[in-house]
């Protein structure tokens, strides 16, 4: 591992010494293609530029999550806070802007007068930027972020961060997971927690087809350039020579699996050279599947809980009744 203290000792950002294998993009890319369904994993959206896309995204009119989310947190920052121990140790997988955590860090601040936050977040510049922000706004506050895949990150957060901690995964990011993996990932977290640990899970429900439709794919743009700064990053960083013109984003809402599915759709019979690797040849109207959002009920989110040995302790909705803020324990 390697640290980076900074702001008088006050952020520390600390990454892996080494990149896995399959964390690198060159080499999941490739083995993604070359799979009988062609697919890229989603968390490789989250470059510097994917990460800026995506905070784009949360601010347009038709991207509700984020703003059914804040508001629950507006709503119950306190509830959710008075629910866990006291001396709290806030940790968020994929921290972002952490714009909407900033209302439980100020309550947590009133309550503790002193917090240490654990940002973990694959985008290193968007982590420096976040930390710094807040430390600027709150003098009581402590940073010691982690820039790396979420495996990496919770095996340091259970070996470094003392317990009680409150754990964060907003913003529905479980919906990239099928119900499956889902279930799996929350085991795998509930592992690594111990008693007086808790974990604040975002989660959009369950809707009509055509809000969630418009929310992922935008008439401005922003989603489509977000997906598709997928191959603009291969061009970049792996030696691809993929063509944007011939390229688009294809999503839509499967209604009894309950999810999104986006893709990127050949528009023409091609082939696209991979530097060092070989070629690829695609057919018209081939897709390469890159994200799954899935939807839940608050049956399937009761049947998530049970299959990670965790248990609901309590659960608010925004006032449309479009997301989920659950409060998990072990």
């Amino acid at each position: 591992m390697m640290d980076r203290p900074g702001e008088g000792g006050r952020l520390v950002i600390q990454r892996p010494a080494e990149v896995r294998a399959e964390d690198d993009y060159g080499s999941a890319l490739w083995a993604g293609l070359q799979a009988e369904r062609r697919q890229v994993p989603c968390r490789f959206l989250y470059d510097e530029r994917g990460a800026h896309l995506f905070e784009e995204i949360t601010h347009l009119d038709a991207y509700y999550p984020t703003r059914a989310e804040q508001e629950i947190l507006e709503d119950r920052a306190a509830e959710i806070v008075a629910d866990c121990p006291q001396g709290l140790k806030l940790v968020e997988l994929g921290s972002g802007s952490s714009r909407k955590t900033e209302i439980l860090i100020e309550v947590l601040l009133r309550e503790q007068g002193e917090l240490l936050f654990v940002p973990l977040d694959v985008a290193e510049e968007m982590l420096e930027l976040s930390a710094r922000t807040l430390l600027e706004r709150h003098a009581g506050l402590r940073v010691h972020a982690f820039a790396g895949e979420y495996a990496a990150a919770l095996d340091w957060v259970s070996g470094h961060i003392d317990a009680p901690r409150l754990y964060l995964w907003l913003g529905s990011s479980i919906g990239n997971f099928d119900r499956v993996q889902a279930t799996a990932f929350l085991a795998r977290m509930r592992k690594g927690m111990v008693a007086g640990d808790s974990l604040l899970l975002g989660v959009d429900l369950r809707k009509d087809k055509t809000t969630l439709e418009l929310a992922y794919n935008d008439p401005e743009g922003v989603t489509r350039a977000f997906i598709e700064n997928l191959l603009v990053r291969a061009n970049r960083e792996c030696g691809t020579d993929f063509d944007m013109a011939r390229w688009r984003m294809r999503s839509g809402y499967r209604e009894q699996a309950g999810h999104i599915e986006i893709h990127l759709e050949s528009l023409e019979a091609q082939t696209v050279q991979f530097a060092g690797r070989g070629e690829i040849r695609f057919a018209e109207g081939e897709l390469i599947h890159v994200e799954d959002s899935f939807k839940y009920s608050r049956d399937e989110l009761a049947a998530l809980a049970l299959g990670a040995d965790l248990r609901i302790l309590d659960l608010w909705t925004d006032k449309a009744g479009r997301f989920a803020s659950c409060l998990l324990r072990v």
